[in-house]
């Protein structure tokens, strides 16, 4: 089986859209974006709900996959792809719990201790399943680092 991402991961930041999240997401969507995260750190939890359900039920059925920023509680209850998860937020073993099995888990890391420290986790806990490691030490200026887990279930077979 041979993993195959997206080229491009959109972050989908409410608060620099001039047009509403669900337009925007479409039009991208539409030019081809298969990755997208949605951000809204000004909401309140209904109003995050709300659009991350209509979000998902507008992208996941075109093959987009879609993850909830930070909270992944609302991704499990909106049938999002999965979580992204920062270092303030739930732990990547707490976002598992939340979420459940078959979907996606993202961390940000910021350095070398806590990329080793997610990759520990995912070693430990899902020992065969497919992996996808970023962490370029050599770019200049690139402060954060992304870590993605698939499932067998979420990878293109």
């Amino acid at each position: 089986m041979r993993l195959v991402l997206p080229r491009l991961y959109v972050i989908l930041d409410a608060v620099l859209l001039t047009i509403p999240e669900t337009d925007c997401a479409q039009k991208l969507a539409d030019a081809g974006v298969r990755l997208l995260q949605y951000r809204n750190k000004s909401a309140s939890s209904r109003e995050l709900f709300e659009a991350s359900r209509r979000l998902s039920s507008r992208l996941v059925p075109q093959g987009v996959w879609f993850l909830v920023n930070d909270r992944a509680d609302l991704a499990s209850v909106v049938d999002a792809t999965g979580v992204h998860v920062g270092q303030e937020d739930l732990s990547a073993e707490a976002a598992r719990q939340v979420i459940g099995e078959g979907k996606w888990v993202g961390v940000s890391t910021h350095n070398l201790e806590q990329f080793e420290r997610a990759r520990r986790y995912i070693r430990r806990l899902h020992r065969g399943w497919p992996r996808v490691w970023h962490f370029d030490q050599n770019q200049p200026g690139s402060r954060r680092r992304h870590r993605f887990h698939l499932p067998r279930s979420c990878a293109h077979q």
